[in-house]
């Protein structure tokens, strides 16, 4: 009885959420506009992080399990080329100042490639394995998870690296905060996501949880919140930077893969477990506003706030190959 009871609470507190991820029928469709999918030949296995070069409305995929970094045309939804031989490519970072793609990998290898001729164009070693990476414009340097305890600094000219710095837990993600001059780095083993100075080269203020966060994670740099995501549970923790106030959002989706907040139309994007959902941010708090079916082979999804475009990468399996579908955010 007591369960149950606390189950009525939560819903009356989040209404249209479910503890029970199956039990939350599909709705909101209207939110979401399908533009067109776009078909990677030959590529199998899951689909990685991604970047977007604006200037040329390119989009750049890291196909892990293919071993290749897929170049294609979003706005003619078409596959430019297929880099291959890179071995098992994670992160990938658009430099446009030297118009040049940087590929992080499951080695201690990671590549520079021109972004018109697609040839390499240097190769940096490290002592180990590298994932998540984070161009800094401004500064001309790309941040990147280290090994399984640190953060790497590499200057974007040079292709070397400059600095280095231990986190004793493995980097997850990286988001940046302009403004403040600072990294957050989300340590999701170690319950925690963490501020990093780049001007003192430090960490900064430091958000302990409860239990273990998903790797990816989204921030809202012109209110200084947070949205991290509980792994196995259905809640994304909302922290607020100035007070260190949290709240809990109950999502219907149990394994969440994916947020995304847009600050431009106060929109949480949560995907995973083959279904995205939308929250609509009020005066009144967050209410969600859509349950929608997406595909059990989707895993990774990507934003793109500058044209309203939201992309969910279904896999490629033995009998299909991967493919990117892209919305357009009503």
């Amino acid at each position: 009885m007591r369960l149950q009871n606390a189950c009525i609470i939560l819903l009356a507190i989040f209404p249209g959420c479910f503890l029970d991820s199956a039990a939350q029928e599909y709705f909101g469709t209207e939110h979401l506009k399908f533009v067109k999918s776009i078909l990677l030949e030959k590529v199998t296995g899951r689909v990685g992080n991604m970047d977007f070069n604006l200037k040329d409305s390119v989009l750049y995929i890291a196909a892990e399990e293919n071993n290749s970094l897929e170049v294609v045309d979003l706005k003619n939804g078409k596959l430019v080329c297929s880099i291959r031989g890179i071995k098992k490519p994670k992160s990938v970072c658009y430099i446009a100042q030297n118009d040049e793609i940087f590929v992080t990998t499951g080695t201690n290898n990671c590549y520079f490639f021109d972004s018109k001729s697609f040839e390499k164009v240097a190769v940096l070693h490290l002592m180990s394995h590298s994932d998540p990476a984070l161009y800094h414009s401004a500064k001309r340097t790309i941040y990147v998870g280290y090994g399984e305890e640190g953060i790497a600094s590499i200057n974007a000219d040079t292709h070397k690296k400059t600095g280095f710095f231990p986190l004793y837990f493995r980097p997850a993600a990286f988001k940046i905060d302009n403004g403040r001059n600072i990294v957050y780095i989300n340590l999701p083993d170690n319950y925690t996501t963490t501020t990093f100075d780049l001007k003192e080269w430090r960490l900064g203020r430091t958000y302990r949880t409860e239990r273990l966060l998903v790797d990816k994670f989204d921030v809202d740099t012109i209110q200084d919140r947070l949205f991290i995501g509980y792994r196995k549970s259905p809640v994304i923790l909302l922290i607020d930077g100035k007070t260190g106030r949290e709240l809990k959002l109950i999502t219907a989706i149990l394994n969440i893969e994916n947020i995304h907040y847009d600050t431009n139309y106060r929109k949480l994007y949560v995907s995973g477990d083959g279904r995205l959902n939308i929250f609509q941010e009020s005066a009144g708090g967050f209410k969600q506003i859509a349950n929608i079916k997406t595909s059990v082979e989707a895993r990774n999804s990507f934003f793109i706030p500058h044209l309203n475009l939201y992309l969910i990468a279904i896999e490629g399996k033995v009998a299909r190959n991967a493919e990117p579908l892209v919305y357009k955010i009503v």
